[in-house]
């Protein structure tokens, strides 16, 4: 599976116990990035009051030196010959559990399609282990892969995807996290 982990090197294995925190402090999601605005909501979905705040981010890429918030349809370089545009719907993911749908779109290097990946993905929660589960990612041509995320809870979650293509002699492992947070109230 492709190694896009949400939490990085805090969060090692996403099987981890539930005794051990694998969260880093800058993931939490009550950790507010600014007050809500129609700026920050223009469509004005969150309803949230300004004395609400908003997290710096739901979507995350873990790497080896660090998580980085992504923005949500962002493109990302995965290796010198792979690159990925990762989009979560609806988003952000909000509610006491959420039902998701994992968008990867697959690129080469010179931005053509890759339409023979094989990509196996496996997700759980960080803090609460409650599988791990395993959707099947279905391809739906022109390098277009989709999943159905059952976030049962709110929270983070870690996703595990492995990439295997026709460019590359081993799988890329693409590890990222979605942070599910609690609906205004």
């Amino acid at each position: 599976m492709a190694s896009i982990a949400l939490l990085a090197s805090a969060c090692a294995d996403i099987t981890s116990s539930p005794t051990e925190s694998p969260i880093p402090s800058s993931l939490e999601p009550a950790a507010p990035a600014g007050r809500y605005s129609a700026q920050n909501d223009p469509a004005g979905t969150l309803g949230a009051s300004p004395e609400q705040t908003l997290v710096p981010s739901n979507l995350y890429l873990i790497l080896d030196d660090g998580n980085i918030p992504i923005e949500n349809g962002d493109s990302h370089q995965l290796s010198n010959e792979l690159e990925v545009q990762i989009t979560v719907d609806p988003y952000p993911p909000i509610g006491l559990s959420a039902h998701l749908v994992l968008d990867l779109y697959l690129t080469n290097r010179f931005g053509t399609p890759i339409k023979d990946a094989d990509i196996s993905l496996r997700y759980d929660m960080f803090e609460m282990t409650h599988g791990p589960f395993e959707p099947l990612m279905i391809n739906r041509g022109n390098g277009h892969y989709l999943a159905s995320l059952d976030l049962i809870m709110f929270g983070a979650w870690g996703i595990e995807t492995s990439i295997r293509t026709s460019i590359q002699s081993e799988p890329f492992q693409l590890k990222n996290a979605i942070i599910v947070s609690l609906p205004p109230e």
